[in-house]
């Protein structure tokens, strides 16, 4: 934040959703955020500080048959 005042952010960022069963995505780390298992999104509601920086850490895993290749599942 390089305001002089405090600001309140919503942040979005979203993980892959499989439509096939054989490939399954799990969310690992999701640092709080709201996650919604429907579509994939993450939601960080966040308040900055002056002068203040945030780092916000997500993770997943996917997991697939050996003779599957992906792309856009």
């Amino acid at each position: 934040n390089t305001k002089a005042t405090a600001i309140k952010l919503e942040l979005e960022d979203q993980i892959p959703v499989s439509k096939q069963k054989e490939i399954e995505v799990e969310l690992l780390e999701k640092s709080d955020a709201k996650y919604n298992k429907e579509d994939g999104s993450l939601k960080w509601n966040l308040t900055l500080a002056p002068g203040e920086s945030k780092k916000i850490k997500f993770t997943y895993s996917v997991k697939y048959p050996k003779d599957k290749e992906l792309s856009n599942f």
